[in-house]
């Protein structure tokens, strides 16, 4: 299988490193995030955005697998990947109030749930994670701003969201787990909706 190399710049720590990936997948954005965290340990558990510099000049964020397919077709020979690190915690120190982009969310949902729009069933799921991204930014942007006792509520979320992946795990569901943990987090923890929705 063909190799394809990148070059993955780090702006945060101001350093360059080299990445060879299968020709394969090179165009999975979860693979490219998750091989990125590997080289720059810094990054790992950390909120950080992936850029590309295009032929005007500018830096185009990639949040998907169709992204980093325009830009490695755009690219080139030399592929070069930018690298920038986000704050993790709110100005109140709550690190439960980290934002998302319906876009990533989005990708997220399409990596998983593709082999079913041939389906008649595909565009029904489809169309309820959009429904819960969508619900679950509203209620981000409405506790954007929110003291201690919002942070606490978060935290309290996230315990539910732990309980509930450790409930669906012990029932079987073990693949996916990013996937199922981020449903359980849009449903706030409601293990008996994933079931539906991975049931369907």
């Amino acid at each position: 299988m063909a190799q394809v190399s990148l070059k993955v710049f780090n702006r945060s720590v101001n350093e360059t490193r080299r990445l060879s990936v299968d020709e394969s997948v090179c165009s999975n954005y979860f693979f490219i995030n998750e091989k990125i965290q590997t080289i720059f340990p810094n990054l790992r558990g950390a909120n950080f955005k992936l850029t590309w510099k295009d032929t005007d000049g500018d830096y185009v964020r990639i949040t998907g697998d169709e992204d980093l397919i325009t830009a490695f077709t755009e690219m080139g020979n030399t592929k070069v990947l930018y690298v920038d690190s986000e704050p993790n915690q709110s100005a109140n120190g709550c690190p439960y109030s980290g934002t998302f982009d319906l876009k990533s969310l989005h990708a997220l949902a399409r990596q998983y749930l593709e082999p079913l729009m041939a389906s008649p069933q595909g565009e029904q799921v489809a169309e309820t994670i959009r429904n819960l991204a969508a619900g679950f930014l509203g209620k981000q942007q409405n506790a954007a701003g929110g003291n201690e006792a919002g942070c606490s509520q978060a935290q309290s979320a996230e315990q539910k969201v732990e309980e509930g992946l450790k409930r669906l795990q012990e029932m079987g569901f073990k693949d996916d787990p990013a996937f199922v943990r981020k449903l359980l987090e849009h449903l706030n923890g409601d293990v008996e909706g994933v079931i539906r929705i991975l049931s369907k």
